[in-house]
């Protein structure tokens, strides 16, 4: 599967994913460049640097956390398609899986299943949906805080006309960025769900990644958290740098707005996590009951076997006792077979991603009483 050929319904996206540019690197040049224009605007309005109550735009701490947070909004915008398109390949790559269920004659092959990712994928709609939705959102929701911010004046990033156009337009970029996706994450979902529904995964319990051959699924949701875990931190963040910009203090509040946006993180980030895993984890766990369920039937038979010859020849037992002792041995290296398409490591990665911005709120609350 070629990356780009999943961001057909989007030309320039398209183009950055062929050129090869690396994700991050983008993310830097685009989120610099728009900065260091943002700042020409508003050095020409005199407000580089504080003056009078305006906080100046290289003395508000929001300049570099959004600074940050763009670069990274923007970093995994382009990643999406390279990451979808090696979780496809890399789940062929190795070998887990299988041919087409009796109920998917539809779909005879992987490579036929795969043409279907990518027409999904490369639908132009899903792009206009998502900037109508964001445009709509903004003019909505945004665009009036921006006018009260101008009225106010008292941060150089709406201090005239230009500087209000420009952080309107860039947190519209953002927004896109964000849902954009959110929208290749549901479509990553709802075909791996078609997936193990249409194919038999193989799964290799004695595959190097330590998931049976399913890592890259691991790897990919591991990914998809680390933006859950992005906005987690903004949310905390933003309060301070308002803060900030309005009063020249360090102050953090546990506001309803951000009661209801970590609540809304708590739930969204494990969901985000596992939704993809628990449809790898049901084919695992029932590709290890059904080999233990046949195991255990061989086991069965053999003791009958053995039960059996008790009664005449002893010659034959001890090769009975060693079936049994080997069968006993396979079913308890079955029972230590994964279940779960990801390892300790993962695992560990995305406990520590996932409680960051919750120790980040609690550290500013800290700091914030012991400022007070």
């Amino acid at each position: 599967m070629v990356p780009a050929e999943l961001a057909a319904g989007e030309p320039l996206l398209r183009r950055l994913v062929q050129s090869g540019v690396l994700p991050l690197v983008a993310g830097v040049v685009f989120a610099a460049a728009f900065m260091v224009v943002h700042a020409l605007v508003i050095w020409r309005a005199g407000y580089l640097r504080t003056s009078g109550d305006v906080t100046g735009f290289a003395d508000d701490p929001s300049t570099y956390t959004n600074l940050v947070s763009g670069t990274l909004v923007i970093a995994y915008y382009l990643w999406m398609p390279r990451g979808i398109a090696a979780l496809f390949g890399g789940l062929q790559t190795n070998r887990v899986i299988g041919p087409p269920l009796e109920d998917a004659a539809s779909v005879p092959t992987y490579a036929a299943f795969l043409d279907r990712v990518r027409e999904s994928f490369g639908r132009w709609w899903w792009a206009l949906g998502v900037l109508l939705l964001t445009v709509v959102s903004m003019l909505a929701l945004v665009l009036p805080q921006y006018l009260d911010l101008h009225d106010e004046g008292g941060t150089a990033w709406a201090i005239d006309a230009p500087s209000l156009v420009l952080s309107f337009l860039w947190t519209l970029i953002n927004v896109y960025g964000v849902l954009m996706v959110f929208v290749y994450s549901a479509l990553t979902i709802y075909w791996l769900r078609r997936l193990f529904g249409t194919f038999a995964i193989d799964v290799r319990p004695l595959h190097p990644d330590g998931a049976g051959g399913l890592a890259p699924l691991g790897t990919f949701t591991l990914m998809l958290s680390y933006v859950i875990s992005l906005v987690g931190i903004v949310l905390v963040v933003t309060p301070v740098t308002r803060h900030y910009a309005s009063d020249g203090g360090f102050e953090f509040r546990w506001t309803a707005e951000l009661i209801a946006g970590l609540a809304a993180y708590v739930v969204a980030a494990p969901v985000v996590f596992f939704a993809p895993l628990a449809v790898a984890h049901n084919a695992m766990r029932d590709a290890k009951d059904a080999l233990l369920l046949q195991i255990a039937r061989r086991f069965e038979a053999e003791y009958d076997a053995v039960q059996r010859g008790l009664e005449d020849d002893l010659s034959g037992l001890q090769d009975g006792l060693q079936r049994l002792e080997s069968l006993q041995t396979l079913h308890q290296t079955t029972a230590d077979f994964p279940v779960w398409p990801l390892n300790i490591g993962s695992l560990a990665r995305f406990g520590t991603s996932f409680v960051s911005p919750l120790v980040l709120a609690v550290l500013a609350d800290v700091v914030s009483g012991l400022v007070d």
